[in-house]
């Protein structure tokens, strides 16, 4: 049985093709047919997301990024961790979380994609939002996950002990 948890993508000028291409693939898994998806498309939009971040338990908000936008997008996970605390995962792609993945972890992310995340980004959300933990392949590598400050694992690992 799954969880309907939320999806929220950060999907701006710089980072919208990388989004289609994820979202194209989760729309070929009947899975994902139910999976409530909301875009934020400008910065002034995230004091929107508080009432869907409310009303679930968890919210997963992603984000896709290059080094240029760093400050920006530390400043929003800065907001977002102030505002919604615990009851949202931060995810984080593209080209400057797959080059520094341990930095991007240390902004405040809970996860990091390491590549192209056509693969791993849909095992992970059915990880997610699962409430049995499958065995997956070894795309799942490509994911870079943080449990405590300063101690990272691939995901694969942590699907074997069952920690998500």
């Amino acid at each position: 049985m799954k969880n309907l948890i939320p999806l929220i993508l950060y999907y701006n000028r710089f980072n919208r093709y990388g989004f289609n291409s994820l979202l194209g693939a989760l729309e070929t898994d009947s899975y994902f047919d139910e999976l409530p998806v909301f875009f934020v498309c400008r910065d002034s939009e995230w004091n929107n997301i508080k009432e869907i971040v409310e009303e679930n338990d968890l919210t997963i908000v992603a984000f896709s990024f290059t080094t240029p936008q760093i400050f920006e997008i530390a400043n929003i996970v800065t907001f977002l961790r102030k505002a919604c605390g615990k009851k949202i995962f931060l995810i984080a792609g593209g080209p400057h979380p797959s080059g520094d993945p341990a930095g991007t972890l240390q902004m405040g992310f809970d996860a990091v994609f390491i590549g192209e995340g056509e693969k791993s980004f849909p095992l992970f959300l059915k990880a997610m939002l699962c409430s049995e933990i499958q065995a997956y392949p070894n795309e799942l590598r490509q994911l870079f996950y943080v449990r405590k400050p300063n101690i990272y694992f691939f995901l694969e690992e942590i699907l074997k002990d069952q920690l998500i």
